[in-house]
């Protein structure tokens, strides 16, 4: 009897503290029942609209480069060494054709 009692007396100590913490569970989930989460994106919006201007001041930036490369190159006119090569010796061709034949024919 005396084993019965003190098993009894454990199973009412363990049946308390199980009620006190479904207490202590219901309390919690009344309190996040009420709970109100804000979603906050000011901070995602600085850090985008940040990022936005410096793509757009790199972009003029760039587009200005680019305008300013068009007109360097339609103001010059490049003429590759081949072509200069290759006129000069006809150029010097027909001078001696010219010349052997007006000077060989005397």
């Amino acid at each position: 009897m005396k084993k019965m009692d003190e098993i009894m007396e454990l199973l009412t100590e363990e049946i308390d503290g199980f009620n006190s913490s479904i207490d202590r569970l219901q309390k919690l989930k009344d309190s996040l029942n009420h709970f109100q989460v804000k979603a906050d994106t000011t901070h995602i919006e600085k850090v985008l609209t940040y990022y936005l201007k410096e793509q757009e001041r790199k972009q003029d930036t760039l587009e200005r480069m680019i305008r300013d490369l068009h007109k360097s190159m339609a103001s010059n006119y490049y003429l590759p060494n081949s072509f200069a090569i290759t006129f000069l010796v006809i150029l010097y061709f027909t001078l001696f054709a010219m010349g052997y034949l007006v000077l060989g024919t005397q």
